[in-house]
């Protein structure tokens, strides 16, 4: 399974963002958080794009810098929900 073959839609159903990119990273290890952002930002094309900054910041598996999942979880449903998306919430 490829990290395209995951979907973006789930974290409409309330899973984690983080989660989600994690899975995508597990599945594709190459993966930016460039390229994490697009993926969100493909699915999610009404979102505002400071999601593209809060994912660039995301402090991936391995990295000591950047956002944490809890937050980026936090950041990433309040833009979905202000875009207009129906999140259901953990």
């Amino acid at each position: 399974m490829s990290a395209h073959d995951i979907s973006m839609q789930v974290i409409i159903d309330g899973e984690s963002p983080a989660g989600v990119f994690r899975r995508c990273l597990l599945a594709d290890p190459s993966l930016s958080n460039a390229d994490l952002s697009s993926l969100f930002m493909n699915q999610f094309g009404l979102v505002s794009t400071e999601a593209l900054h809060v994912i660039w910041n995301w402090q991936r598996p391995g990295s000591d810098r950047g956002l944490e999942d809890r937050r980026i979880d936090e950041l990433l449903f309040h833009y979905l929900v202000e875009a207009g998306y129906q999140v259901r919430h953990p």
